[in-house]
């Protein structure tokens, strides 16, 4: 199982994405599934190169209830992020990473 950690600064996960992107936005650990960044990875290359922006990653559980995250959420497990991307509709982004 993949432990939160603290992000080794300037340390990628892909081409695209920094690890500390993915850092809780409460007290700055990371836990991250190597799989989501590929997936993103490849989400990034359907639209066209246009960058993913991550906008919340991994939540620990202080985090996670401050923003009323679901009791299962993947956020805590580092399997899920929240991602915009500019020019690109978010009903676009959807069906893409469907």
């Amino acid at each position: 199982m993949l432990l939160p950690h603290q992000p080794q600064p300037g340390r990628r996960l892909g081409p695209h994405f920094a690890e500390t992107e993915f850092a809780c936005r409460c007290c700055g650990l990371v836990r991250v599934n190597p799989r989501l960044v590929h997936l993103l990875e490849q989400l990034r290359e359907q639209l066209g190169g246009k960058p993913v922006v991550i906008t919340s990653a991994y939540r620990c559980a202080t985090h996670h209830r401050a923003v009323g995250g679901a009791r299962q959420s993947q956020h805590l497990l580092g399997n899920a992020a929240d991602i915009a991307v500019t020019g690109v509709a978010p009903r676009e982004v959807a069906a893409a990473a469907e």
